[in-house]
């Protein structure tokens, strides 16, 4: 298995973004349509189920009042990581062999499984 180039490594990176960020827009539609059906099935209003859940759970730009890109995400865990952990984590502008070579064994054996995308 070949070296990847920093751009494809990119574009990859990319891609995944532009992935994640239609994800989580699905995510807060079916979270809508989810909302509705449970107040039509609990005969209470969309506002009173919001409430309930927003005693017991937030996001991230509900707690913080804004919006979070994923860059701005990226950098906080990252910074978190060093600090916590006490690590030096390193930039880097490929992969190497043997992290392109576990990143396909796992694409392979657990994520492109059935069990793994079928588990909820």
């Amino acid at each position: 298995m070949g070296m990847l180039s920093r751009n494809k490594v990119i574009d990859a990176l990319e891609d995944k973004r532009a992935k994640f960020e239609e994800y989580q827009a699905a995510q807060r539609s079916e979270f809508d349509l989810r909302q509705q059906l449970l107040a039509r099935c609990l005969q209470m209003s969309a506002a009173e189920i919001s409430a309930r859940v927003a005693e017991r759970a937030t996001t991230l730009e509900r707690a913080l009042g804004r919006a979070v890109s994923w860059d701005e995400a990226a950098e906080v865990m990252a910074n978190s990581f060093r600090s916590v952990f006490d690590l030096v984590l390193e930039q880097a502008d490929a992969l190497t062999a043997e992290e392109t070579a576990r990143a396909a064994q796992l694409r392979e054996e657990q994520y492109a499984a059935e069990t793994w995308n079928a588990r909820f």
